[in-house]
Parts: C-alpha cells; sequence; structure tokens
C-alpha cells in the first residue's frame, strides 16, 4: 500500500486511516535513533485489526 506523507509546519502527517509499512517504520525509528533531532519523528505503532463488513 502507498500512503501520502505531507509536510504540514514542518511536520510529516500521514493521512488519517492510512498505514505505513513495518520497513518504514523501522527506518523511521533508526533515523531517531541515529540522527540527534531538535524533535524526533513521531511514530507510533498500533496493532492492526481484521476488517469486518
Amino acid at each position: 500500500m502507498v500512503s501520502d506523507l505531507t509536510l504540514e509546519s514542518g511536520r510529516l502527517v500521514l493521512a488519517a486511516g492510512e498505514t505505513i509499512s513495518d520497513l518504514l517504520f523501522l527506518r523511521l525509528q533508526n533515523i531517531n535513533a541515529m540522527a540527534r533531532l531538535k524533535e524526533p519523528i513521531m511514530v507510533r505503532r498500533f496493532a492492526s485489526r481484521p476488517r469486518t463488513n
């Protein structure tokens, strides 16, 4: 799945309800660990729930 990341007020924002891949999640975590950013990249991980119709 491809998601749109937008830059708003200097922050990367993911559209509501969108998800990122595990690989991108891990890369963002690695950037936080390696780069000493003034404001760390905020990434929250939610357990995926099966969709029901």
